[in-house]
């Protein structure tokens, strides 16, 4: 396990702090699962791009007969 060092303005700190307690878990938790949940989005973003694109390439001749 790595150990980074993250730094915030009192207000988000406030808010991370309650939320954690409201969630019951610790800051570090929460923090991590708010990264995993960022990187696991644009995970999938990134996906869903690349399938659209190549989506688009498949059936660009169809699309143009239909307009």
């Amino acid at each position: 396990m790595t150990t980074i060092n993250y730094r915030t303005d009192d207000e988000t700190n406030n808010s991370l702090r309650d939320q954690a307690a409201a969630e019951g878990v610790s800051m570090n938790a929460l923090i991590n699962k708010a990264v995993q949940e960022y990187l696991a989005r644009h995970a999938h973003r990134d996906r869903v791009r690349t399938l659209a694109a190549s989506e688009v390439t498949r059936w660009a001749e169809l699309m143009e007969r239909l307009k």
